[in-house]
């Protein structure tokens, strides 16, 4: 019969975002703040120390100190038995990591309770967590020793841990590879939900090599492992919903396109509104495809690291492959479509506005126009009133001694002076006008000139007919 030889562990594996792009000290803080509340059962004096080692320029600061104060070591009980472990915070570039881990002490065991170890290991973990999450992502790795098993019994045994850890998994379908190397038996899986759930079950055959492998090769590998890796399914989930996002906007534009001919104006508001948020969305989108493309070639590196320590481990490609063939791929093509979108919102705000500008230039010359040509009809009414008060002038001067011809000719020479100051027959727009007027202008306005004195002489002479009488 199979049973456990090593206490029967579990590591919570906790990531955090500390910084973005762009964001000021405040908004760090904030995240600091928000970290520090799954630390909640730490004593404060410990607690206190990650603002004093967080303000450090390392890339790689341990938040509670360097060994052996790096931990916050914690015991518990219960009528199973005694429980132990320790609360690591660190702080990777950019991320903040929390290693908690939970082991449970006891001797030689059926391995037929690892079931129930589990949920209880489980249980203390999220009590030191309380209601906080993982923000950037978590995995959960268990591990132990178990002697006399066959290789189905590992199976079997693997299956029930990841039943009672997570238990609406499916372990056909969540399984992602396994490994069998010397010394243990390492099975991957994941459960794809609102977050990626990602689990690691070790199962050694000897106690020692569970200890000297998990303290010396594996737990320091892990926490950058696990780090990158949820960095890139973080990236992708972003990715995805900003995709869905920039769909939705491409439907505006194309809805814009089509419609461009209508009122310029309102075109052009609701075109600078969609290209706001498509490029607000596109530049999200593409620095969640760098997010991948930078982070891929460290998880490699660490996963091959992994391999050259540990002899005969064959950790599965499927994510790295996934990731190279599946994920970027389609992400790249997707960006490039939305370029196309980008430029498309371009061209449509600047067509609008042209036709825009086109159509209130063709207005101004027409009103321009209107104004010349209304212009030009007043100023030969202006001659015409000038000389008509030119001629009463000279009536009111000479108290209607003058004769009839002496007030005609009055009449004239106010209207020519007017005439010479007003210059009616010079105009901007001249060539607006009839070919026959320019030709014979000289004519036309000597005329008009003769017919102002003929009607001054007619009114003067009508004026002293009446008074005769």
């Amino acid at each position: 019969m199979s049973h456990v030889t090593y206490p029967p562990t579990l590591d919570l594996f906790l990531y955090d975002f500390r910084e973005g792009l762009g964001q000021n000290n405040p908004e760090i803080e904030e995240q600091r703040r928000k970290f520090k509340l799954k630390l909640s059962s730490v004593p404060d004096d410990i607690k206190n120390q990650v603002d004093e080692y967080d303000a450090r320029p390392d890339e790689h600061i341990e938040l509670f100190g360097r060994e052996p104060e790096c931990i916050s070591p914690f015991e518990c009980e219960n009528k199973e038995g005694k429980y132990e472990g320790y609360l690591y915070p660190t702080r990777l570039s950019d991320s903040y990591g929390l290693v908690i881990d939970c082991s449970y002490i006891c001797g030689e065991k059926p391995t037929e309770h690892l079931p129930n170890y589990i949920n209880n290991l489980k249980q203390i973990i999220e009590s030191k967590l309380g209601e906080e999450k993982a923000e950037l992502g978590q995995t959960w790795v268990f591990y132990t020793a178990v002697m006399n098993a066959t290789p189905d019994e590992y199976n079997t045994i693997a299956q029930n841990c990841y039943q009672a850890l997570i238990p609406t998994a499916d372990w056909q379908k969540d399984m992602t590879g396994k490994s069998q190397f010397s010394g243990g038996k390492l099975f991957e899986l994941r459960q794809e939900n609102d977050k990626t759930t990602h689990v690691l079950i070790i199962l050694f055959d000897d106690k020692d090599v569970a200890k000297n492998l998990m303290s010396k090769h594996f737990n320091p590998h892990q926490l950058y492992w696990f780090w990158y890796r949820h960095k890139i399914t973080w990236a992708f989930a972003q990715s995805r919903q900003l995709e869905s996002l920039l769909k939705k906007l491409s439907v505006k534009i194309d809805d814009l396109f089509f419609n461009l001919s209508q009122e310029k104006e309102d075109t052009i508001k609701k075109a600078t509104k969609v290209f706001r948020l498509y490029f607000k969305g596109l530049s999200d989108f593409t620095s969640q495809i760098h997010t991948i493309e930078m982070n891929l070639p460290n998880y490699q590196k660490r996963i091959s690291k992994l391999h050259r320590e540990i002899a005969g481990l064959q950790i599965s490609d499927e994510f790295e492959r996934q990731t190279k063939e599946t994920y970027l791929p389609h992400l790249q093509k997707a960006r490039a479509i939305f370029e196309l979108q980008l430029e498309t919102i371009r061209t449509i705000i600047s067509t609008a506005q042209v036709e825009e500008t086109r159509s209130n230039t063709s207005e101004i010359k027409r009103n321009v126009s209107e104004i010349v040509s209304m212009q030009r009809k007043v100023e030969w009414l202006e001659v015409f009133f000038a000389s008509y008060y030119a001629a009463a002038l000279t009536h009111y001067i000479f108290h209607g001694e003058a004769s009839s011809i002496t007030i005609a000719g009055w009449a004239m020479v106010g209207g020519l002076v007017v005439s010479l100051l007003l210059k009616p027959w010079e105009d901007s727009n001249e060539k607006t006008k009839p070919t026959c007027f320019r030709k014979y202008k000289k004519w036309v306005l000597l005329g008009g000139f003769t017919l102002v004195a003929a009607m001054g002489w007619l009114l003067a002479g009508y004026w002293f007919f009446i008074k005769n009488l």
